[in-house]
């Protein structure tokens, strides 16, 4: 029997802000297809429902998308 893949919550949070992290939307286009793009960006919105009043959480999801912060998005997962 094959086991369920479970996802740590760095985990979603890095998928979910990897067009933040790469460096250039190019290396973001060889990875993933369009539809996975749209989904990605699905998830980085829910993330944001789901964080939004929360002003440390808010200022680490700025800087993931600003900066490209790696530190900032493990806070976002804790």
């Amino acid at each position: 029997m094959v086991e369920p893949v479970s996802l740590t919550a760095a985990a979603i949070a890095t998928l979910a802000f990897t067009k933040f992290l790469e460096s250039g939307s190019g290396e973001l286009g060889k990875k993933f297809t369009e539809t996975a793009i749209a989904k990605i960006e699905h998830l980085r919105q829910k993330i944001w429902e789901k964080l939004r009043g929360k002003p440390k959480a808010e200022s680490a999801l700025v800087a993931v998308e600003k900066q490209g912060s790696q530190a900032e998005l493990g806070r976002v997962a804790v």
